[in-house]
């Protein structure tokens, strides 16, 4: 189970594929996903309303993402490492970038 409200992610997953969570991340924010996990594999993890960026950090480990936000302040991109930049002609917003 995955679930996004308002910045905050609630996940209980067991031997579920890294790539459908972070998929599924995507369809609940509504945000796009730009890239692929680096290293695919099943997570096992259960934490309830943690904020998206920790939530991430927890879910990626080493991987690299970029959160990127709308003028409005809404979750409009989640990047992985392998994107070298964000969309050309994208409007200005506020990033926050893992490492």
């Amino acid at each position: 189970m995955v679930a996004y409200d308002d910045g905050r992610l609630t996940l209980h997953a067991e031997k579920v594929p890294l790539a459908d969570v972070v998929r599924e991340i995507g369809r609940q924010s509504g945000a796009e996903i730009v890239g692929k996990v680096r290293k695919p594999r099943e997570v096992t993890r259960q934490f309830d309303e943690v904020p998206l960026f920790d939530a991430l950090v927890r879910l990626l480990g080493e991987q690299n993402f970029t959160l990127r936000y709308g003028s409005e302040g809404k979750l409009r991109t989640i990047s992985g490492a392998a994107r070298r930049a964000l969309g050309a002609g994208s409007d200005a917003g506020t990033v926050a970038r893992a490492r």
